[in-house]
């Protein structure tokens, strides 16, 4: 993806370009020489767009990469300095390129989006990024598939020693872990982190077996056996230490929950921040780390203006919806509740709350709550006169011929078969005796947030464990 604005200067050849170029660039060995025409034509095309601002550069599946493919990587990355001078904003997601070869290139560079692995070392990474003076925002999208980590010590818990040595991909490429706390500690000043962790892609379990699971079912083996990678106490206590006083936003992202010790690292990180405006919190939440999980409400920064949870999985919405209340909303019914008032001034700056409810595998949704949710917000909004039963008997669970998500095992009941506090009825669930109820508890929720100065909206999102196709 490219975004530029047009520009009248007037290029060479295709020819005569990539001759200039190809000179200055790293040698070609005989296994990519079939891609030298393609290149050519690649580099002349892309000469023409001097003033792009931001590029994107998609890897290709784990199941078609090769070597020449590879090569062709390594041989057009030393050029996109050149080619695009004007460049802030680049997102990559091949771990086989050194980032010594083309980031100092690229001095304007404000945004890097990437997995976070490379042929480069952690110290060379510090060096190199450390360099980039506009530098302020840092993206990982990790770990990359296709890596084995199956020799790894991957008892270590929140250790990060067993990712230093490099790895050889299937294809042999050496790669390692680059961005390790170490290196965000070093970093300048960022004002905005994302963090997209994909646990279940190095995972003993195989993904695409892993993925079929909810994660309310896997999480806790996973947890307990493999340790984080970003989403680490010691990750985020770099962050703390080094970019607390400059974060604007913080977006955290992962398919199976954070360790008790991350959520304490994250609450400090959040308790002493005076220029955080957004937070993003996604991670399946199990009954066991409720209160942990609830806890971080109890943290946030007076800063905060945004402020968008993912309502997957238990505690369902109206548990999140009442935490919620009971921190940004006084009570009316006591007129002594100097707490509730003094804590509505202290986040007085918050005015819009997101819920992020799943489009993409919504059989995660073991309680069934984010889903009724949604559909019923949605008709709230929309304003549709559908009754309330009838969209809860369309079927809300796509992907879905039965009422799996509430059943104790995963099995697909038949025809009629009672399935939790459901009964399943043809393809679809019957609703629950208590949507009334819901209802009723979701409408109280929202009119005394609004009425706090606190808008709070739906959007439908993408579950964790499908970041990585992203």
């Amino acid at each position: 993806m490219l975004t530029s604005s047009p520009s009248s200067s007037t290029p060479s050849s295709p020819s005569m370009f990539h001759q200039n170029l190809v000179q200055k660039g790293p040698a070609v060995p005989p296994a990519a020489l079939n891609y030298i025409s393609e290149l050519d034509n690649l580099i002349y095309a892309l000469s023409l767009l001097p003033n792009v601002r931001r590029l994107t550069i998609y890897k290709q599946l784990p199941s078609k990469d090769s070597i020449p493919c590879r090569e062709l990587y390594r041989l057009f990355f030393p050029h996109i300095g050149q080619l695009f001078p004007q460049l802030g904003d680049l997102s990559f997601f091949s771990e086989h390129v050194p980032l010594e070869t083309f980031l100092p290139r690229l001095p304007r560079l404000r945004k890097l989006r990437f997995t976070g692995f490379s042929p480069t070392s952690p110290t060379r990474t510090l060096d190199v990024l450390g360099a980039l003076k506009f530098l302020d925002t840092l993206e990982l999208v990790g770990p990359p598939p296709g890596m084995s980590y199956t020799n790894r010590n991957r008892q270590a818990s929140d250790s990060l020693d067993y990712l230093l040595t490099p790895t050889r991909h299937r294809h042999g490429t050496q790669v390692l872990l680059s961005i390790t706390p170490e290196v965000v500690a070093g970093l300048k000043p960022l004002k905005h982190v994302v963090i997209h962790e994909i646990k279940e892609i190095y995972d003993t379990t195989p993904y695409h077996a892993a993925s079929h699971l909810p994660p309310a079912s896997t999480s806790s083996s996973r947890s307990s056996t493999t340790p984080g990678i970003f989403l680490t106490s010691t990750f985020l206590s770099a962050l703390y230490r080094s970019h607390v006083s400059s974060l604007i936003s913080l977006k955290i992202h992962s398919d199976i929950p954070l360790s008790s010790t991350t959520l304490e690292a994250l609450r400090l990180l959040l308790s002493t921040s005076t220029t955080l405006k957004e937070l993003v919190l996604v991670w399946p939440i199990p009954p066991d780390m409720d209160m942990d999980y609830m806890d971080l409400f109890e943290h946030l920064p007076p800063s905060l203006q945004k402020l968008s949870l993912w309502v997957e999985l238990s505690p369902d919405v109206l548990a999140i919806l009442a935490a919620l209340m009971k921190i940004f909303v006084p009570n009316t019914i006591n007129d002594n509740d100097n707490n509730g008032l003094n804590r509505r001034v202290r986040y007085s700056a918050l005015k819009k709350i997101v819920l992020l409810v799943p489009i993409a595998e919504p059989r995660h949704d073991r309680g069934g709550a984010s889903g009724r949710f949604g559909m019923y917000y949605n008709r709230k909004i929309l304003g549709s006169g559908t009754a309330w039963k009838s969209l809860s008997n369309h079927a809300i669970r796509a992907g879905q011929n039965g009422c799996t998500v509430d059943c104790e095992d995963s099995r697909v009941p038949s025809h009629g078969e009672n399935c939790g506090s459901r009964v399943l009825s043809g393809n679809t669930c019957a609703p629950e005796e208590d949507d009334d109820a819901f209802q009723r508890g979701i409408d109280q929720a929202l009119a005394r947030l609004e009425n706090a100065g606190i808008k709070v909206s739906v959007e439908w999102g993408r579950c964790p464990s499908c970041l990585h196709e992203d």
